[in-house]
């Protein structure tokens, strides 16, 4: 993924200008959470071979991929989930930090960002059950 964002055109005549502005967004957003699962990876690897790792790395991965979303975390989280998602971050125990970064990863999964078994079995439903289903209040 990392590779596929900076390799993106620059120009003004390329391919990309087609696309909307939210799907770069989600894009830019994706490449955020590779970062921070490559840099996870990376700690959890170290740890492994018995060499203690310094979160410094981590953290700002994890960080860079709220800051691509927080206000939208804002918005949808209760004041109490959110405020403890912040310190989470701000935390340097690796524990806080995969706890912030799944968390963000959940909310990204509810908003069909990262999702990819969106396929519902509605059989045995009934009308209103599976307008619900499909977000059709």
């Amino acid at each position: 993924m990392n590779d596929f964002i900076r390799n993106l055109p620059r120009a003004p005549n390329r391919e990309y200008i087609g696309s909307s502005a939210g799907g770069y967004l989600k894009l830019l957003i994706l490449d955020k959470r590779d970062d921070a699962i490559q840099t996870l990876r990376n700690y959890k690897q170290r740890e492994a071979r018995g060499i203690i790792a310094s979160t410094h790395k981590v953290k700002a991965r994890v960080y860079g991929l709220y800051l691509e979303i927080c206000s939208s975390l804002k918005r949808s989280m209760e004041a109490t989930e959110y405020k403890k998602l912040k310190e989470q971050i701000a935390s340097n125990k690796i524990s806080d930090l995969e706890d912030a970064f799944m968390t963000i990863s959940d909310f990204l999964d509810s908003k069909r960002i990262t999702r990819f078994d969106s396929k519902v079995n509605v059989e045995g439903m009934d009308a209103e059950e599976e307008n619900e289903v499909d977000g059709f209040d």
